[in-house]
C-alpha cells in the first residue's frame, strides 16, 4: 500500500552525472517538477505535475502483478509508466515555470509495445 503522505516519490535521474540520483528542492518539488496528489479510493490515487495540471497520471494496483504502477494515457492507449520528461526553458516566473513540454513513455497494457507521446505546452 502506497504511502498515503507521499504515494509517489519524484526525484531527478542525472544522466549525465553518471545516473545519479538527486532530491528535488523544495522550489522544484512546489512550483515546478513535484506532483499534486488526489486519493481516489484505498488502491488509487490522481496524480497532475504542479506545472501543468492538464495530464492526469494514476497510480493504482495491476490486476496482472498485483502491484502498484503509474498509468497514463499515451497516443490514446493506456499504458505503464516507464519514464517521464518535463521540458522547463528560462523565462518564466518564480510561481510559473515556462514548461516547453512533456514526454511520457511507456508500455501499453494491451500490447506491451512502448508507446512515447510529447505534448508540446
Amino acid at each position: 500500500m502506497p504511502d498515503p503522505d507521499e504515494p509517489v516519490h519524484v526525484l531527478w535521474i542525472r544522466y549525465t552525472e553518471q545516473r545519479q540520483r538527486q532530491e528535488l528542492s523544495f522550489i522544484q518539488r512546489h512550483f515546478a517538477y513535484g506532483l499534486k496528489v488526489h486519493k481516489l479510493d484505498n488502491d488509487k490515487y490522481e496524480l497532475h505535475f504542479v506545472s501543468y495540471k492538464k495530464v492526469s497520471l494514476y497510480l493504482m494496483k495491476s490486476p496482472i502483478d498485483n502491484q502498484h504502477h503509474v498509468y497514463a494515457t499515451i497516443t490514446g492507449r493506456q499504458a505503464i509508466l516507464s519514464r517521464v520528461f518535463l521540458k522547463i526553458n528560462p523565462g518564466g516566473t518564480f510561481w510559473s515555470p515556462n514548461v516547453e513540454y512533456l514526454e511520457l513513455k511507456g508500455i501499453d497494457t494491451d500490447t506491451g509495445k512502448e508507446l512515447t507521446q510529447r505534448i508540446k505546452i
